[in-house]
């Protein structure tokens, strides 16, 4: 997976590009020769990393939470730490009773690995929707405890995975 991002760094493993600036990123992302190939497989990694890290505390409505499906109430702690590692895009959809969230790649391709609350398969989403225009601060710049525990927990090990080469 060629494209990462860590906080307010960005890095191109194919092309060796670095960047601070977020507009400097997505230009660059339009023109690198190897775009983000983002296999199945690569998916499977990743949700597996990000199911560790669901829980009660985690979830939109934690009283709620009962663990079946894992990713019940997941959705945006989920969206935001795909956005924030890996500088996928945000989509939402507004429509009652609660917002949802998941992410879009660079290559074009909505990947929602909350959808199995909903009954998809924890990797296509189960709505559609738009593109997000807010602008996110960093996750460990924002006051919100469910969004901080989730990215404790799960962005080490993915950018483990990713320095090794297993993504």
């Amino acid at each position: 997976m060629p494209h990462i991002r860590f906080e307010k760094y960005w890095y191109c493993d194919y092309c060796e590009f670095h960047a601070f600036a977020e507009e400097t990123v997505k230009n660059h992302e339009r023109t690198c020769p190897q775009k983000s190939v983002i296999t199945n497989d690569m998916l499977r990694q990743i949700r597996a990393v990000l199911e560790k890290g669901w829980s009660a505390d985690t979830a939109y409505r934690s009283t709620e939470y009962t663990g079946t499906p894992k990713s019940y109430g997941q959705c945006y702690v989920t969206a935001r730490v795909m956005h924030e590692i890996f500088g996928w895009d945000i989509m939402i959809n507004k429509k009652p009773p609660n917002n949802h969230y998941w992410n879009r790649t660079p290559d074009g391709r909505e990947v929602d690995f909350t959808s199995d609350q909903a009954g998809g398969n924890g990797f296509d989403p189960f709505l559609t929707g738009k593109l997000s225009k807010r602008k996110y601060k960093p996750c460990r710049e924002v006051k919100n405890q469910r969004l901080n525990h989730y990215y404790e927990r799960v962005c080490g090990e993915l950018l483990k995975k990713l320095k090794v080469g297993e993504l």
